[in-house]
């Protein structure tokens, strides 16, 4: 069927994205800044920025959020799928890529980020959903990845109260830059959240039985090699 088909190859990148070929992943971060890097090390015109972003609805069920890219002298990008229940949050998925260097024809790369929910009855997963991201460079692909995939789930009968997903803007590199995130709620009857965009104010709005999913883009610009 269609619906397992689009599933499965999103999972199948993603999976891809998880075999671990440069050691162990680096620590998690969703908040605070990362190692920082002196300006003398950095390239001029290193950016990610985000170009275009859709949303689509193949059939009842099943969304996909497509965003594109355009990066130029990235050394080391992350990208982070966070399940956050009840006011935790775990990593349900992990890709780290890294650039040795960045290919001189290439002063400009088109990537895209995908983020899929799926329905989780189809696959004996009733009132569940499973999320994925996955990354596909046209240009300028990484030199190594590692990673991980837990496939957590989304539970309960929960219904969308808000979500924010980003457009045409550039990725912070001095921090994690939350890119996405959708708030559930259990409650049948009409509610309304007002929540910052931030990790940290969603981990503290799910408290109290709620959930949500955020992405978390944190990436660093190719050091000058001396």
């Amino acid at each position: 069927m269609r619906h397992r088909a689009i599933y499965g190859l999103v999972v199948l990148a993603g999976g891809l994205a998880s075999c671990q070929r440069s050691g162990a992943p680096a620590p998690v971060a969703t908040g605070g800044a990362p190692s920082a890097v002196g300006p003398s090390e950095q390239q001029a015109g290193a950016v990610i920025e985000i170009r275009n972003h859709q949303e689509l609805e193949f059939e009842p069920g099943i969304k996909m959020t497509v965003w594109d890219l355009r990066a130029s002298r990235v050394g080391e990008l992350a990208a982070r799928l966070l399940v956050i229940k009840d006011g935790k949050s775990e990593v349900a998925q992990e890709a780290i890529y890294k650039w040795d260097k960045w290919p001189e024809s290439k002063p400009e790369a088109v990537w895209h980020l995908y983020y899929l929910l799926q329905n989780g009855e189809p696959f004996g997963a009733k009132h569940k959903r499973l999320p994925a991201i996955t990354l596909k460079f046209d240009d300028a692909a990484p030199s190594n990845l590692a990673g991980k995939h837990l496939n957590r789930l989304v539970e309960g009968e929960f219904r969308l109260q808000h979500s924010e997903a980003r457009k045409d803007s550039t990725i912070d590199s001095s921090r994690p830059d939350l890119v996405y995130f959708g708030f559930y709620d259990p409650a049948k009857g009409d509610s309304s959240v007002n929540i910052r965009p931030t990790v940290e104010a969603i981990v503290e709005a799910t408290k109290g039985g709620r959930t949500a999913v955020a992405i978390v883009v944190e990436w660093k610009p190719i050091a000058e090699r001396r």
